[in-house]
């Protein structure tokens, strides 16, 4: 591919930058994509379920363990959220599947501000803050790490008093009950 301009970064022209990402991008493997379920049913009749069930099982141990919910009676006046799966499938770079991914999560968009939830913050920085974060580290010759929280949502406890309706497919033992959310899902 010919490139329109000719620009230069310092002594080399970026034309030989380019030529070389194409390269890169051609010895990259190609795959077969894998269909993300996009519900509960999905997941369970196709051909990866035994894959989906095994995550399913991580993540709810995993709220388990994080007491992120306490099951109570369910009550004819108490409104309860509805959940749902959300679904992921990470790969390596040279396009094997590294895992599979499973979140439960509520339905907040069923909630009415002010009424069932209080003001939500999500503490993520702008791509403006980064870059300056970034430009500050090179001119300082700082080293720079970066780290992921698995799970980290599941630490944040919440203030109001919030239910939604068990996962009662794998946890059958919660049919009749409502799950009072202790931290954030």
């Amino acid at each position: 591919m010919k490139l329109p301009l000719r620009l230069t970064l310092g002594q080399v022209p970026t034309e030989h930058y380019f030529n070389n990402e194409l390269k890169a991008i051609d010895t990259l493997p190609v795959t077969k994509d894998i269909a993300i379920p996009k519900n509960l049913d999905q997941a369970l009749s196709g051909p990866l379920r035994q894959e989906w069930k095994r995550v399913f099982k991580a993540e709810l141990e995993q709220m388990t363990l994080r007491d992120v919910w306490e099951a109570v009676d369910k009550e004819k006046t108490m409104k309860t959220i509805r959940h749902h799966w959300v679904f992921n499938i990470k790969h390596h770079s040279d396009g094997t599947i590294e895992k599979f991914k499973a979140c439960l999560v509520a339905q907040g968009d069923r909630q009415r501000p002010g009424v069932d939830c209080i003001k939500t913050y999500v503490p993520t920085t702008s791509l403006m803050s980064l870059r300056l974060v970034l430009a500050h580290a090179l001119c300082s010759s700082w080293t720079l790490s970066s780290f992921n929280v698995s799970r980290a949502y599941l630490y944040s406890p919440l203030k109001e008093m919030v239910f939604i309706e068990p996962p009662t497919y794998f946890c059958p033992q919660l049919k009749g009950k409502a799950l009072r959310i202790k931290n954030a899902l």
